[in-house]
């Protein structure tokens, strides 16, 4: 007997699938070629079955498949997962390409594959329902006035794709010296750092607010995120930066983005000092790089010594794979290659996440603090390795790193 499935469980065949990527970065156990290989794969077979692919930093509205990276591990979301989802679209694993493209046919029914799967669901099933007035943020006239810009304009992407509103004001001062800003009904919430409850402005347009009776909250930016995650549903109560334990979280989260600010300046020092050597000196460098992917929770950056002097076999090299056609051949060869790299990268590059603007669970940050000190042990080991030379790379584009 054939199942019958709620509308908002399927795919309609009949319209076009537009994709995205979405957290496919280099993590511990993938390297940055292998990860690109898998993502060339994924590329080539979505477009071998007629489907699209944007290639984006941002979210794109057009877009109605994400499919995202899942390791297991990590438990945060990228813009484009947490667009998606409160915009009522698709983000699935490869796993629902992989079987698509081995039954030759989009399958139908893709919530097996849906990730995070209750989030995901919830979200389509409101946007069926209810149109725009079901998405997660409608009726939200929001500002956001946080210091840093990128979380501004990744928050801002999110609450538009959900239903929202986002109004054109960037600090509290504004809002202050513009009483028209105050206008009734003009703004409903108003996101900011925790520690900015301190200043002048802010109190100015709290009191502001307060004397003509408007109903405007003051929240944590990461009220956004719980919303979209749900289960169980934030209230604005919590996340209310005039709640003490929320000014504590702000402040911690301040500290740890200063302290990233210097473990950075000290890297650019290291390296220009490095720079500066003879040449004598740098033919006694090993080749040693910081890979570093952006998250919330702590600066979890390690230099890992691969390659002892003299010991140049174990360097693993980047390879350039263009491919103009969709031919099953060139899938071949990706996948050919792919398993090749994983063969030739046993005992290759490990990746570190490094604390910014973006967000983990406490399990993962556990995880880094556990493999720096691993690495700071084996370098201790290791004494005898010549200075390393400090390559700092960036990996990832914005719309991979996790915003949480």
């Amino acid at each position: 007997m054939t199942e019958v499935l709620d509308p908002w469980l399927k795919d309609d065949p009949s319209k076009p699938k537009i994709f995205a990527l979405a957290g496919f970065f280099p993590i511990p156990g993938v390297t940055a070629q292998e990860m690109s290989l898998q993502k060339d794969i994924i590329i080539q077979r979505l477009k071998s079955m007629g489907g699209r692919y944007v290639e984006k930093d941002e979210w794109d509205p057009s877009v109605t498949h994400v499919i995202t990276y899942v390791d297991g591990k990590k438990e945060g979301m990228s813009e484009k997962v947490m667009a998606a989802i409160a915009a009522g679209r698709w983000v699935l694993t490869k796993r629902y390409l992989e079987k698509s493209y081995k039954a030759k046919e989009w399958i139908e029914a893709p919530r097996l594959f849906a990730h995070p799967v209750d989030a995901v669901l919830r979200n389509r099933k409101r946007w069926f329902l209810q149109g725009a007035r079901g998405g997660p943020f409608w009726d939200m006239k929001a500002a956001l006035v946080m210091e840093d810009e990128r979380k501004k304009g990744v928050y801002g992407r999110i609450v538009v794709a959900g239903g929202g509103t986002v109004r054109n004001i960037n600090t509290l001062r504004q809002i202050a010296e513009d009483k028209t800003l105050l206008a009734e009904g003009h703004l409903t919430h108003v996101f900011l750092d925790p520690w900015d409850v301190a200043t002048d402005s802010f109190r100015q347009v709290k009191s502001q607010v307060d004397m003509m009776g408007l109903k405007i909250w003051f929240l944590h930016y990461k009220f956004l995120f719980l919303k979209i995650r749900g289960s169980p549903e934030p209230t604005e109560a919590e996340h209310n930066v005039m709640n003490a334990q929320v000014r504590e979280m702000g402040e911690r989260e301040r500290r740890q983005v200063q302290v990233m600010g210097e473990r950075g300046q000290q890297r650019i020092k290291r390296k220009t000092a490095s720079e500066r050597g003879s040449n004598q000196k740098k033919q006694k460098i090993d080749n040693t790089e910081v890979f570093t992917v952006d998250s919330d929770d702590d600066d979890c950056v390690t230099i890992v010594d691969n390659i002892v002097s003299g010991d140049k076999a174990n360097i693993n090299e980047n390879v350039d794979i263009s491919i103009d056609t969709d031919d099953d051949d060139d899938i071949k060869v990706l996948e050919q290659k792919l398993a090749s790299s994983r063969l030739a990268a046993g005992s290759g590059r490990q990746y570190m996440e490094r604390g910014k603007a973006t967000g983990v669970m406490q399990s993962y940050k556990e995880m880094c603090d556990q493999q720096r000190r691993e690495q700071l042990g084996s370098r201790k080991r290791n004494g005898g390795v010549r200075e390393a030379r400090r390559e700092v790379i960036g990996l990832g584009r914005p719309d991979e790193q996790e915003v949480v």
